[in-house]
C-alpha cells in the first residue's frame, strides 16, 4: 500500500479531510466541496496516491486550524506560540515545514472563529524580523502534513 494513503486513512480516521498533494502544495483533486462536506474513505482511497508528493489537511472541517509560521530565523517564535497557547515545548501536534525555516502548529477548534474576515486565514508579520508571517489557518485553505515533500527536496516532520 502506497504510504502516503496509509498515512491518510490515519488522519482521516481522526475526522480530517485529506488532500492529496502534488508538486509545489498543490491538490491533485478538486477541493471546493471537502471545506464543508465530510469526505468519505471510499473517496480518499479512490485518488491516485502514487502521482502524489504528500497530503494535506483540509483547514476547518472538524475544528482543524494551523498556526503556520513561516521563515523563522530561529525556533524561539514557534516558542513563545507555544507558551501563548498554553502548550508545552513537546506538544506533540507541531511540524518543522520542508523549508527548514517554518512551523505548523495544529489546534482543534470547537467552534469558529468570530472574525470578519473574506478568507479563512488571518495573517500577521513580524515586528522584530523574528519570521516573515504567521498565519492563522481556519477555513478554506490546506496545509501539508508529514511525510510531504517539500520543493527544496526535504520533508515536512513532526
Amino acid at each position: 500500500m502506497n504510504n502516503l494513503l496509509s498515512v491518510a486513512e490515519l488522519f482521516h480516521a481522526m475526522d480530517a479531510n485529506i488532500l492529496p498533494i502534488r508538486n509545489n502544495k498543490v491538490p491533485a483533486i478538486e477541493w471546493a466541496s471537502l471545506q464543508t462536506n465530510r469526505q468519505s474513505i471510499e473517496e480518499l482511497k479512490s485518488y491516485d496516491w502514487s502521482r502524489c508528493t504528500g497530503l494535506g489537511i483540509v483547514c476547518g472541517i472538524n475544528g482543524y486550524t494551523c498556526i503556520d509560521i513561516d521563515n523563522a530565523k530561529d525556533d524561539d517564535t514557534r516558542k513563545k506560540v507555544l507558551n501563548v497557547l498554553g502548550l508545552e515545548e513537546t506538544y506533540k501536534w507541531q511540524v518543522r515545514s520542508g523549508s527548514g525555516s517554518g512551523y505548523h502548529i495544529w489546534i482543534h477548534l470547537d467552534e469558529p472563529l468570530p472574525v470578519r474576515n473574506e478568507s479563512g486565514v488571518i495573517k500577521g508579520s513580524s515586528k522584530d524580523g523574528s519570521f516573515k508571517q504567521i498565519e492563522i489557518r481556519w477555513n478554506e485553505c490546506q496545509t501539508l502534513l508529514p511525510p510531504s515533500l517539500h520543493a527544496s527536496g526535504n520533508t515536512y516532520e513532526w
